[in-house]
């Protein structure tokens, strides 16, 4: 069963990424466009640079699992989101991260 509410391709992250709408905190980058699908579509992206390739996965797992509970509770809104994670992310809780993506998102509808 394909998942379509997943961004994958690269030329969809520059996509989104080069309308330069974004907003941030302390652990998260969120970077989004309006699309025409009526989903919340996503990807994440986690940096080479400051995790090992499994704290990587398992950080991705982590804002999967945060992504999933948020739609969950959230109304439909058509929107595509990219979440770059940022170094500060390891300091936290997964439930400080929680609470941090679910504001930073909220400010997306606004």
């Amino acid at each position: 069963m394909k998942n379509s509410r997943i961004i994958k391709k690269n030329y969809e992250f520059e996509k989104i990424i080069n309308k330069k709408n974004f907003l941030k905190n302390q652990s998260f980058v969120l970077y989004s466009i309006k699309n025409e699908d009526d989903k919340f579509r996503y990807g994440v992206s986690v940096s080479k640079k400051n995790w090992k390739a499994w704290e990587r996965n398992k950080i991705k797992r982590q804002v999967r699992s945060i992504i999933w509970e948020y739609i969950k509770i959230s109304e439909n809104h058509s929107v595509d989101v990219i979440v770059m994670v940022r170094k500060e992310y390891e300091n936290k809780t997964f439930i400080e991260n929680t609470e941090s993506f679910k504001k930073l998102a909220d400010r997306l509808r606004k």
